[in-house]
């Protein structure tokens, strides 16, 4: 056993290691948990930054394909424009029709025309054609044939006939705007 004299030098030194042990399980604490906090603070602006960085490249890459989607649409804008004749070419246009009926021996007794400029359609300034036509139906087809194949942006909308061999034929004619 302790003689007395070792158990009184142990209760005058018992509060020292109580007040280290103390200290040691504290002091952690105090030096970890602002680095911690400075560690969140941290993580919250790094997850930021990467949400910012992820909206960006999806932003450049929607800028780059909306820049490819104008750069198609121009270039066809300007191949319309290169293809679509003029207002100025109508009369061409109808004078090869009469000259396409008169060498298949059809007779065109009138020629309507009437410009549709409206702004609510998406298709550009077009010329709604009417001709009032008599032959037979053979005729007819051969002359729907060879209008068709003209090299103008040319659509026949309408064909309707009667029982006197008068046929009247609707077309839409595209011009440039």
């Amino acid at each position: 056993m302790m003689n007395q004299s070792e158990i009184k030098k142990l209760r005058e030194n018992a509060p020292l290691p109580f007040i280290i042990t103390l200290i040691m399980y504290l002091a952690p604490g105090f030096v970890l948990v602002p680095q911690f906090e400075n560690l969140s603070i941290t993580e919250a602006s790094y997850d930021a930054s990467l949400k910012t960085a992820a909206e960006a490249r999806r932003q450049r890459s929607d800028d780059m394909s909306k820049r490819e989607l104008s750069a198609r649409l121009s270039s066809e804008s300007t191949r319309l424009d290169t293809w679509l004749p003029p207002e100025s070419d109508l009369p061409t246009l109808i004078d090869r029709i009469n000259e396409t009926a008169y060498q298949l021996g059809i007779d065109i007794s009138t020629v309507q025309y009437e410009m549709d400029r409206s702004s609510d359609s998406k298709l550009p300034p077009r010329v709604m054609l009417r001709f009032n036509l008599q032959s037979d139906y053979a005729g007819i087809r051969s002359f729907i044939q060879a209008v068709k194949a003209i090299p103008m942006p040319l659509l026949i909308t309408e064909v309707s006939a009667n029982e006197s061999r008068n046929y009247s034929i609707s077309m839409m004619h595209l011009v440039k705007p």
